[in-house]
């Protein structure tokens, strides 16, 4: 599975803030949104 523009957004807005938290008010999004994201960004990586 290729890293899809916004999983790497999500990715790099948590990195740049420090926490799903920050990175979910900052983007207007759930952190659960956040964290399946991610999730399916690393599970495509292996």
């Amino acid at each position: 599975m290729n890293l899809t523009i916004r999983q790497l957004r999500y990715v790099c807005e948590v990195a740049r803030l420090g926490s799903v938290l920050a990175a979910s008010r900052s983007l207007y999004i759930s952190q659960s949104s956040i964290l399946a994201a991610i999730t399916l960004a690393e599970a495509g990586m292996g």
